[in-house]
């Protein structure tokens, strides 16, 4: 039986989008990342804000944009 794994994918850059059952939106070197649907918002763990795709985990160092619901989630679930 094949077993299905998820890759790893780390980046530094800003999450301008990041909600729950929608795509997620990165910039990163000039440059924006589209990942597939968010299944599940991890938290932050060493640095990193780390949240699942159906495809992925990222972890993201960096900055939140300001009024974005990633931003609210962050600063209500971890405060």
């Amino acid at each position: 039986m094949i077993e299905n794994v998820k890759r790893n994918v780390y980046i530094s850059g800003t999450i301008i989008s990041l909600k729950l059952g929608e795509c997620a939106f990165i910039t990163s070197n000039g440059k924006v990342t589209r990942t597939s649907e968010v299944i599940a918002l991890h938290g932050t763990r060493n640095g990193y804000t780390v949240f699942e795709t159906r495809n992925s985990y990222y972890y993201v160092s960096g900055y939140y944009t300001p009024g974005t619901a990633c931003a609210r989630y962050m600063s209500q679930a971890y405060a």
